[in-house]
């Protein structure tokens, strides 16, 4: 039967990796990718729904915090962290996304 009892939404194959790096006290890097096979995901219009085959999913992200004591119990944290960092063009349940995005922000631990 081959294909045909394929589950909607769920390739046949993932995979991912996850590295995180305490590069100095202060400093914490990350990176991770995610790698899938091709899916199947239907397609609803006004009087038919048709079944397409999307490409997998080939994404790389990366990030940095650094922690900045100001107390004894009391920090600042900046952190930035870029996903889809080579850009691909993908789609998630038929839909496209976002592109190369970025987010970065602070944090105040007490």
């Amino acid at each position: 039967m081959g294909n045909v009892l394929q589950t909607f939404v769920v390739p046949h194959n993932q995979f991912s990796v996850v590295l995180t790096e305490q590069a100095t006290s202060r400093l914490l890097l990350t990176f991770d990718t995610i790698d899938s096979s091709s899916y199947l995901a239907p397609i609803y219009g006004d009087y038919v729904t048709q079944t397409f085959r999307f490409g997998g999913l080939h994404k790389v992200n990366a990030g940095a915090s650094y922690r900045i004591p100001l107390k004894e119990y009391h920090a600042l944290r900046l952190f930035v962290r870029a996903s889809n960092i080579f850009n691909q063009t993908y789609f998630e349940n038929g839909f496209p996304t976002a592109g190369r995005t970025a987010l970065g922000g602070m944090q105040y631990e007490f």
